[in-house]
């Protein structure tokens, strides 16, 4: 039977406990304890061979015996510490006794850890039962001997004078023996049973109330101590903690920030976990305490430094866990609770010891510390240094400069000379006495990289910091990984130095430091010089290069659509003669690929796949100049798309995608690219037509896209073709007569909106008479598909419906001749389609509806079409203007409602983010419809009423509200005429709340806001009447000072005299009509104004008749 910690205590609390175990018994089982050992040991050998042995003792019985010796000693220690046992023998050394028998059960703990536990989940739940028991006595027994006030049910320790309790107990040698041989105790429980310890009740009180005190120790306070024995306290404490580390949970529980609650949208508030802080501090704490540690226990700062940036790497990890659940919120990890004076200390403590001359050969050898024997000292520093700079970005920017050279120069790059200055550059080139291992070297391309990414390369460009100096750094770290690629062997480094030049290229804005352009395209091309080595050599480490090749190539589609730049090196390097072995080798040997390793993800020929993508889409001329490797590329595509493997088909249609997108970026910005006419695109075109029937859906999807892709120059012979591909993709669009697919069916919608598109905004400057007849007939036929796709089941497919109905919208209002299109579209209908679907359940759906009914009501009201609609649509477009502005102006509503409204707001993120969206879009939506002249219709006051408040109250909450919401409100008030002001006015002028609203905030907005709410004061002011000025004045948020600052601007902007006279009237009748000198103010600048006005008027008059006279043809022969 498991004796409880709790059965424990209570027998200790017996006074009369003393005597029910004597002496005898106690000595007795010390003599037996090495016996009842062997005992267990043979148990466990017969349970793992199974074979049945007599006289050996039953597992759990040997263990209940072992425990009641553990009870033995839970007495002696309690009854001793309260001075109760008396020793008749003076000649039995107690603390003898003690130490032989905890050596015993730490011998008997070690056998069930390394045969039954090990280090796994623990199958003897018995057994298991024993040994968290025993956890438990040990712990409590290192507090008695710390002398920790314990609570007898958590065993929770007070701080109280607990530094000096521990120093005294150092002082003792018995006391430091008794404490090794619990640590050591701890540890080997602990490895091989932490699986199965509580995280919290065991681990944490672990950690917290025993190894992280013992660390806390200060070694310099310490007198007349043995330090090897300190040191190996602390060691062993810190090697239990790395144990710790092996298990996810038990990291978590330690380093992790406390959950205080869980707020409705899910998101948890946390505090900082003082056990973290504790912990990093105390081991920083002994760093900091080198002076006291000589040559020889470099063991020690080993352990030091492996614990510390085990534990930075976690806390890295879950801070960035942490991050993501935020969904991105945050430009950088900064939750690690620990302060940055800190990390500022580690920098330099790291930067101190590498210049220590003593400590660059010193190899770990040591029986006792196996983890170290692999690693110098030099490593352990290096590799400290990388988990502060993942941990601990912004402090890179102040302590850069101690590990990289300094120069205000470019230094020579032929010849690299030793230096006594250990740097990141000068391990990686190899310029220190003695050579630096090859372990040394890897983690210093690890840190550099890491310093790369942290430093704020892009703000100092902007502000010119240390420009030479950085210039310098970053010169010599490139050219340092240079001449490694060249000679490195180690596929290891090799990879290194290829993730180093990625950083390298993708992070340093070369705009500004141009000087390091071509050493970086030197960089790149050694990259891929040793991607040729390898492939001729048969190596297969090739995955690293060419993973990083792909990844300088740019081309990679972002969120929002775009594509990433190709960076310059990249282009240097690639327009260089050089640069042709490379590609070539690449087209070449892409031919060979076998179809099973194209299948397998991350094979060597996948990475040479997506390398070719990437080239293809971001600098397809390299293809397209050459017309081998473009026969060679189209070839490829054929080959893929023939084969019986889906994947491989799937991959063909990807790498067409990619060559037409690559395509259209050549024709738009090169202008000589005369091989791009040898591309058969009837070759393309024949790759991609079947792929429209495949079965598989995916498949079907890619083809669609890349026709999405094609040009107008490619579409003038594919409207033609028979059987055309348009034929085939508008059915696609519909839900039961065209593709099951849902995503196939918005694929199509979206495909045909970039083809009608394209082909739309290309036709204006080219003139073919078929040509147009045909596509004004496709895009009525598009159009009016999409508008049937809306009704689609799918959310995605009205989406994209929509979206197309939108850009072929666009497309038309940019064209020059509407009139033979326009009649042949049924706009009133469309419009009524996009107005029905702001209804919507879905965000994005609202989102491309509002966005399309503007650009539809763009054509509707605005253009000469509705001079032909009959009289039942001309009265559905004026109802359809008073319905979607008063829908509109809710939605903006709503956005607002978001910011002013936080106590009983209990919107989740997400709709609160879709709602700014779709407001910022009905601010644009709304300029289409309140400029033209049936929003004065008197059928349409609420509604456009509704709009132009909504729309000023986003003046009024400029502070609060997204700043495109407010820009395009400001905008499109901007642009409704005056008298639509006035028409929807009723007790209040909407035009004088306008001015209010602009004037509350001009004083506080921005230079760039600023600007736009001037220009809207100005279009108010320029013919006001009393009642716009009386409501501006009568506005709550309105004081004395506004209309002061009021004033000024009027004067500042050169506002007309009639608007002066017109306030300065209108103060008489506000509640401002006490302040005579504000009113003289405005009347005597509309005086002076008036006369300024008449001045020059007079003198314009005199000037023209001067001019006549010079004219006359009286002097004239």
């Amino acid at each position: 039977m498991v004796h409880t910690s709790n059965q424990r205590e209570h027998n200790n609390n017996d006074n009369n406990n003393s005597s029910s175990i004597p002496m005898e018994k106690i000595i007795q089982f010390a003599n037996n304890m090495k016996c009842l050992g062997n005992e267990i040991r043979n148990k466990i050998g017969y349970i793992q061979q199974q074979q049945q042995q007599q006289g050996n003792v039953n597992v759990d019985e040997a263990l209940h015996k072992m425990f009641q010796g553990v009870d033995i000693l839970d007495w002696y220690w309690y009854h001793k510490r309260k001075g109760d046992i008396i020793e008749a023998n003076k000649k039995w050394d107690g603390s003898n006794f003690i130490s032989s028998l905890w050596n015993n059960i730490h011998y008997i703990i070690q056998e069930v850890s390394n045969k039954i536990g090990g280090g796994g989940k623990t199958k003897k739940t018995s057994i298991f039962g024993y040994i968290r028991d025993c956890f438990n006595i040990v712990l409590k027994r290192i507090m008695l001997l710390l002398e920790f006030p314990i609570d007898d049910d958590e065993y929770q320790y007070s701080p109280s004078n607990r530094k000096k309790d521990v120093l005294n107990l150092f002082q003792s040698k018995i006391g430091v023996q008794k404490i090794q041989l619990l640590c050591k105790l701890l540890k080997s429980m602990t490895s091989g049973f932490g699986y199965d310890l509580h995280g919290e009740n065991d681990i944490g009180r672990m950690v917290g109330n025993v190894l992280v005190p013992l660390m806390e120790v200060d070694l310099l306070r310490l007198t007349g101590s043995n330090k090897e024995d300190i040191m190996d306290i602390q060691s062993t404490s810190m090697e239990c903690i790395l144990v710790v580390f092996k298990w996810k949970q038990h990291s978590s529980a330690i380093l992790a920030p406390l959950v205080v609650d869980v707020r409705s949208s899910g998101e948890e508030r946390t505090r900082p976990n003082p056990l973290r802080v504790r912990l990093i501090r105390s081991m920083i704490a002994l760093l900091d305490s080198e002076e006291f540690i000589e040559k020889e226990h470099s063991a020690f700062l080993c352990c030091t430094c492996e614990c510390l940036f085990r534990s930075l790497d976690i806390v890295y990890a879950i801070d960035l866990s942490q991050k993501n659940k935020k969904k991105g919120k945050g430009k950088e990890i900064c939750n690690s609770n620990i302060d940055h004076l800190e990390a500022a200390n580690i920098f330099k403590w790291v930067h101190k010891r590498l210049q220590h001359s003593d400590d660059h050969d010193a190899i770990i050898i040591s029986e006792k510390r196996q983890s170290y024997n692999n690693h110098s000292v030099r490593w352990y520093y290096l590799r400290l240094l990388t988990s502060v700079i993942k941990l601990y970005p912004q402090s890179c920017a102040q302590y850069w400069p101690l590990f990289f050279p300094q120069s205000s120069t470019l230094p020579s790059p032929t010849h690299t000379s030793f230096t006594t200055n250990v740097t990141l550059v000068s391990i990686i080139g190899d310029a220190i006495i003695p050579l630096p291992t090859l372990e040394e070297k890897i983690v210093a391309i690890k840190a550099s990289r890491e310093f790369l990414v942290a430093l704020p390369l892009q703000l100092w460009c902007r502000s010119g910091y240390l420009m030479n100096r950085v210039e310098s750094s970053l010169w010599q770290v490139i050219i340092s990984a240079t001449a490694q690629l060249k000679i490195m062997k180690s596929s290891e480094c090799i990879d290194e130095l290829c993730y180093l030049a990625r950083s390298i290229i993708t992070k340093i804005p070369f705009d500004v430091y141009s000087k390091l352009m071509e050493p970086a395209a030197d960089l790149l091309n050694e990259v891929g010089e040793c991607y040729i080595r390898n492939e001729h050599s048969g190596g297969d480490n090739l995955s690293s290069a060419l993973q990083v090749l792909a990844d300088c190539m740019g081309g990679v589609e972002t969120p929002n659509g775009t594509l990433t730049p190709l960076p310059l090196p990249s282009k240097a390097w690639l327009q260089r003669p050089l640069s042709s072995r490379f590609i070539d080798c690449v087209f070449q040997m892409i031919l060979s690929i076998e179809s099973k390793l194209v299948s397998t993800k991350g094979s060597i020929a996948m990475l040479k796949l997506d390398l070719i993508t990437c080239m293809v889409r971001s600098v397809s001329w390299i293809v397209i100049e050459n017309g081998e490797r473009l026969q060679n590329f189209v070839s490829l595509c054929h080959i893929f798309i023939a084969s019986d493997n889906a994947s491989l088909r799937l991959t063909g249609v990807k790498l067409i995608c990619a060559f037409l997108e690559g395509k259209r970026s050549i024709v738009r910005t090169a202008t000589s690219h005369n091989n791009i006419r040898s591309v058969s695109m009837s070759s393309i075109y024949h790759c991609l037509f079947p792929m429209l029937q495949e079965k598989d859906s995916i498949l079907r999807t890619s083809a669609l896209t890349a026709y999405g892709y094609f040009k107008y120059s490619d579409w003038i012979l594919l409207l033609f073709h028979n059987p055309s591909p348009l034929e085939y993709i508008l059915p696609m669009c519909l839900e039961y007569s065209g593709d099951p697919d849902g995503g196939v069916r918005a694929e199509a919608c979206r495909a045909l909106g970039n083809i009608i598109t394209e082909c739309l905004e290309s036709m204006g400057q080219q003139n073919h008479d078929d040509l147009t007849v045909k596509l004004y007939d496709v895009a009525v036929d598009t159009i009016m598909v999409t508008a049937s796709a809306v009704e689609d089941s799918t959310a995605g497919v009205r989406s994209m419906a929509l979206f197309a109905m939108g850009n072929i919208a666009f497309a038309i209002t940019k064209m020059k001749s509407l009139s033979e299109l326009l009649h042949k579209l049924q706009l009133v209908r469309l419009s009524e389609v996009a107005y029905k679907h702001i209804f919507d359940e879905n965000d994005k759906v609202v989102g491309n509806a509002i966005r399309t009914l503007g650009h539809l009501c763009d054509i509707l009201y605005n253009c000469d079409y509705k001079r032909t609609l009959r009289s039942c649509d001309k009265l559905a477009s004026i109802k359809l203007c008073g319905e979607a502005a008063l829908e509109l102006g809710s939605v903006i509503g709503l956005a607002i409602f978001d910011v002013t409204d936080t106590s009983s707001n209990q919107r989740s993120w997400r709709q609160r983010n879709h709602a700014k969206r779709n407001a910022w879009g009905a601010c644009n939506a709304l300029s289409s419809i309140l400029c033209s002249d049936v929003a004065r219709e008197k059928v349409n006051h609420e509604g456009v009423k509704t709009a132009l408040v909504q729309m000023i109250k986003c003046v009024q909450h400029a502070q609060s509200l997204n700043d495109k919401i407010t820009t395009g409100a400001v905008s499109t008030l901007s642009l409704v005429p005056i008298d639509t002001y006035g028409y929807h006015s009723d007790n209040q002028s909407i035009s004088g709340l306008c001015i209010a609203s602009c004037l509350i905030n001009l004083e506080t907005v921005g230079s760039s806001f600023k600007k736009l709410i001037s220009e809207l004061m100005r279009h108010h002011l320029q013919s006001p009447t009393q009642r716009d000025i009386l409501t501006c004045l009568n506005h709550a948020d309105l004081s004395i000072g506004s209309i002061q600052y009021l004033y000024g601007w009027m004067v500042a902007n050169n506002i007309d005299a009639v608007c002066f006279e017109c306030v300065g009237e209108t103060l008489k009748l506000s509640h401002y009509s006490s302040d005579v000198s504000l009113i003289q103010k405005f009347k005597s600048r509309a005086e002076r104004k008036r006369r300024d006005e008449n001045a020059a008027t007079l003198f314009h008059t005199v000037r023209s008749h001067h001019d006549d006279d010079d004219d006359s043809d009286e002097d004239e022969l």
